[in-house]
């Protein structure tokens, strides 16, 4: 017949109708049809078609379709899916997947996917990843870490980290600055024509000098001496502030590293013109101190009275003034004392003749 029937056969045609019928049949054909239908069947077929239809159908398909629909289903398919969808779903499926998608979403995942993806997503995830991505985030998570990462990141985190770093970094020039800085006062040290400051920049220039505080203190003591009594004008010695170790010094004699003895002789010190820094308490294993017949001047600074070892203090033939400080009372191991030929003012301290095994010599 040329028109279709009022209502559908108890029995499919062999042939499909050149015209759709207004109602679906009540149960499948057993022949899958060439074209779709416009109206879905009540009831799936037990083959698939070979084309999509334009309208999803009601219930699920034992099978999965070899091509994606256009429309995404309201509910999850049963199986798995071999092959991740080429782009991404607008609405994120209840569970997790196990392949990685090629495309990041636009929007964060509930939870964290058991595998960082390739590419970083463009908004952080509200849960941490339990292992690091493997490209650079362009913005910065909103709290730490729980895992430090091996290499630090571009941008800077907007809070702290819990734990301090296992290896904090510091130039040698920073460490050589943090020792000078505990020893010398600060307005010294940015003057840069005082002895401080002349020192210092010795000191970081001094690629060979290693990062031991310990060294790196008495070397800058020694430079400090070293640019108080005139610097390279002084001519003391040609070793005299170069990168020798200063136990190597002429005029200097060290045990275990540490220096007991500056002894400068008559010949060497005839240009020397200055004066003793205050940092010359540094050198606490300091035993004999002697520079004499020269032109030191200036006050003798009362922190040697804190360098209990000395035994022999000559400082005879200069230029000193101002008082003898009552310090120096206590260097107790003090044997020979000599200050004469100074032009130093006031009395001798009571303190100094409570030293019963001390030689004075003394010229105010």
């Amino acid at each position: 017949s040329n028109l279709p029937s009022s209502g559908p056969s108890e029995y499919p045609s062999a042939t499909p109708m050149f015209a759709p019928s207004s109602q679906p049949s009540l149960e499948p054909s057993s022949l899958p049809s060439n074209n779709p239908t416009l109206y879905p069947t009540i009831a799936p077929t037990g083959t698939p078609s070979t084309n999509p239809t334009i309208e999803p159908t009601l219930t699920h398909s034992n099978k999965p379709s070899s091509s994606p629909s256009t429309i995404p289903s309201l509910e999850p398919t049963l199986t798995d899916s071999n092959k991740p969808s080429v782009s991404p779903s607008t609405i994120p499926s209840l569970d997790l997947t196990t392949i990685p998608s090629n495309k990041p979403i636009s929007f964060p995942s509930s939870q964290p996917s058991s595998l960082p993806s390739s590419p970083p997503t463009t908004l952080p995830t509200k849960i941490p990843t339990s292992a690091p991505t493997l490209a650079h985030s362009s913005r910065p998570s909103h709290s730490p870490s729980v895992i430090p990462s091996s290499i630090p990141t571009r941008i800077p985190s907007n809070e702290p980290t819990d734990t301090a770093s296992s290896n904090p970094s510091m130039s040698d020039a920073g460490i050589k600055m943090t020792v000078a800085s505990s020893i010398s006062f600060a307005f010294d040290l940015s003057d840069p024509n005082s002895p401080q400051s002349q020192a210092l920049e010795w000191l970081v220039d001094d690629i060979t000098t290693g990062r031991d505080e310990a060294y790196l203190s008495q070397r800058y003591t020694m430079g400090v001496l070293f640019h108080s009594l005139g610097g390279p004008e002084s001519k003391i010695s040609s070793d005299w502030g170069s990168d020798k170790t200063v136990c190597s010094w002429s005029f200097v004699r060290c045990f275990n590293g540490a220096i007991v003895e500056i002894q400068i002789e008559t010949t060497a010190s005839g240009k020397i013109d200055g004066s003793l820094p205050f940092e010359i308490q540094e050198f606490e294993k300091l035993e004999n101190l002697l520079i004499k017949d020269s032109k030191l001047r200036g006050t003798i600074p009362t922190e040697i009275g804190t360098l209990t070892l000395l035994n022999y203090v000559d400082l005879s033939g200069n230029k000193l003034t101002g008082p003898i400080m009552t310090e120096f009372g206590k260097l107790t191991q003090l044997k020979e004392f000599s200050l004469h030929r100074n032009k130093l003012t006031g009395k001798i301290p009571s303190e100094i003749g409570m030293l019963t095994n001390m030689d004075l010599q003394l010229s105010l």
